[in-house]
C-alpha cells in the first residue's frame, strides 16, 4: 500500500513538472522570441518522452499499455458525432464573445513570440491538429488520467487531470483576454477535461478523446484561419 502511495505521488509530481516545464516555454516567450518548432519540440520532451520513461521504468509497462492505444470502431464513432458538437459549441461561443477578443492583437503576439504568420500557419495547423491533439491527449488522458483509474484512485484521476489540463491552457492564452474570458475559459476547460475522461473510462484508451480534440482543434484552426486570411 505504501508502494501504490509513493507510486501515485511520484506520478502526479511528474504531470505538475511536465505543466511547469511546458507552460514556462509559453512565459519566456513573452520576453524572448522563440520559434514554433521549439516550444514543440520542448511539449514533446515534457508530455511525451518524460511520462512514457516513467510508465515503463517506475510503473514497468509496456510501450504499448503506456499509450492507452486501443479502438473500437462504434465508439470512434460516436466521438465523432461528439466532437462535431464540441466543434460547434465552440465556433458558437467564439461568435458570441468575439466582441471580447482581439485577434489582431493574438496574431501580432504570435508573430513576434513564435515566428507563427501567415506562410507557416498551415503547416502549424496540422501538427496542432494531429501532432499535439495526440500529446495532450496522452499526458492528460492516459498518463494521468488512466493510469491512476487503474491504481483505483478514480475521483482524484478526474479532478487532477481535469484541472491540469485547465491551468495549463489558461497559462498558455493568459494575455490574450480579459480576465472574463480567462475564467469562462477555465470553467470550459475544466468541464471539458471532465468529459474526456469520462469517454475514456470504458474502453480504457486515449482515441475517444483523442478524436474530440482533433474537431475541438479544428474550429480552433478555423478562427485561426480569420485571423490570419480574412
Amino acid at each position: 500500500m505504501k508502494s501504490k502511495r509513493v507510486n501515485i505521488l511520484g506520478l502526479c509530481f511528474i504531470a505538475c513538472i511536465a505543466c511547469i516545464g511546458g507552460s514556462m516555454v509559453y512565459t519566456l516567450q513573452q520576453f524572448i522570441a522563440m520559434n514554433y518548432l521549439v516550444s514543440a519540440i520542448t511539449k514533446i520532451i515534457f508530455f511525451g518522452t518524460l511520462p512514457i520513461a516513467y510508465c515503463i521504468f517506475i510503473e514497468h509497462m509496456s510501450l504499448k499499455e503506456t499509450l492507452y492505444l486501443k479502438g473500437n470502431v462504434r465508439e470512434i464513432k460516436r466521438a465523432i458525432v461528439l466532437g462535431v458538437c464540441v466543434s460547434a459549441v465552440i465556433l458558437i461561443a467564439y461568435a458570441t464573445l468575439k466582441a471580447h477578443i482581439d485577434l489582431d492583437l493574438i496574431a501580432s503576439e504570435l508573430m513576434a513570440t513564435s515566428s507563427i504568420n501567415a506562410s507557416t500557419f498551415p503547416f502549424i495547423a496540422i501538427y496542432i491538429i494531429f501532432g499535439n491533439s495526440f500529446l495532450e491527449e496522452y499526458f492528460f488522458r492516459g498518463f494521468i488520467f488512466l493510469t491512476l483509474c487503474k491504481k483505483e484512485y478514480k475521483k482524484l484521476a478526474y479532478i487532477f487531470s481535469a484541472l491540469l489540463f485547465a491551468i495549463y491552457h489558461v497559462a498558455i492564452f493568459k494575455t490574450w483576454f480579459s480576465p472574463m474570458i480567462i475564467g469562462l475559459s477555465l470553467i470550459g476547460l475544466f468541464i471539458g477535461g471532465l468529459i474526456f475522461n469520462a469517454i475514456n473510462v470504458k474502453n480504457k484508451n486515449i482515441i475517444n478523446s483523442w478524436v474530440v480534440h482533433i474537431f475541438a482543434d479544428i474550429a480552433i484552426i478555423l478562427i485561426g484561419i480569420k485571423m490570419f486570411y480574412l
